[in-house]
């Protein structure tokens, strides 16, 4: 009962602060140079993340950088920032804690770390000079894919020995992909099967596997170049919500299908990495 009468009191000395501020421009003068009140509901957010972490920048500047616990802003309080009347980006994600590392507005992952699962979101806010408040919602993406290798029939004795794409890192203005070498072991669940997350991709990125099979006569192993078989079913790393996608491998051919689509990618493996390929509906 406490912390709500707290929450409440906040609340309250918060909309005063506020209408001081808009009070102390007349409106007889030029209100673009007064700043307007950015309101951010998180209650969209509550699914796929505890922690957010908020930004916001001019094309100039950054204006302010706050993480804030979700549950709290839905329960009883909003989250509100005091912002020029401009065009100003609002970008916002469920963290990157452990696996990426800042580089000015860069999130990269370093070699042989996973990406985490980010989810992120962006708005482009331009204030008219009337406008003395701005109601924006927070809305989260899935900047990644999810790939799940399975081996059919190898009997547990497959090891993969690299798993690397193009694109290790996010601008955080705007969630593009970044170039950099991405390079991690997938993750074993199992005999024969493994999970690896992918961070978005560019449009011309190579994802390549390796692995090798005990007692297989091609001893130098096999490579899969999986970005070619993503871009003949038309996977798009841009969109805004990245599906995941299952690598199923067996004898010498593999199969890739996105989740909850129809088309699959066949591919023949032989020595060497070479394969031939086709859609089949």
């Amino acid at each position: 009962m406490i912390h709500a009468h707290r929450n409440r009191l906040s609340a309250l000395l918060t909309a005063f602060a506020a209408g001081l501020t808009l009070l102390s421009c007349s409106v007889k003068e030029n209100r673009r140079d007064c700043p307007t009140w950015l309101t951010l509901d998180v209650s969209r957010c509550e699914s796929r993340a505890e922690v957010l972490s908020v930004r916001a920048f001019t094309p100039q500047a950054k204006l302010f950088s706050d993480t804030l616990r979700v549950a709290h802003y839905i329960d009883s309080l909003v989250f509100e920032k005091e912002i020029p009347r401009e065009e100003v980006i609002l970008t916002y994600w469920n963290g990157l804690y452990h696996n990426a590392r800042w580089s000015g507005d860069i999130l990269r992952v370093p070699a042989g770390m996973q990406v985490d699962s980010l989810y992120a979101g962006r708005d482009h806010l331009y204030m008219a000079p009337d406008q003395d408040e701005y109601k924006a919602f927070a809305h989260l993406e899935k900047q990644f894919m999810t790939l799940t290798i399975r081996f059919g029939d190898s009997g547990g004795l497959e090891t993969i020995t690299s798993f690397s794409c193009d694109y290790n890192a996010f601008s955080i203005k705007d969630f593009a992909p970044v170039k950099g070498n991405y390079s991690v072991m997938p993750e074993a669940l199992g005999a024969g099967e493994y999970k690896v997350r992918i961070p978005r991709q560019g449009d011309d990125c190579s994802i390549q596997l390796s692995f090798s099979i005990q007692q297989s006569s091609y001893k130098d192993g096999y490579r899969l170049t999986l970005s070619e078989a993503l871009r003949a079913l038309s996977y798009d790393w841009n969109d805004p919500e990245l599906k995941d996608a299952t690598l199923t491998i067996a004898s010498s051919s593999f199969v890739v299908q996105v989740q909850d689509w129809d088309n699959v990618y066949i591919g023949e493996v032989v020595y060497g990495g070479r394969y031939e390929d086709l859609i089949k509906e």
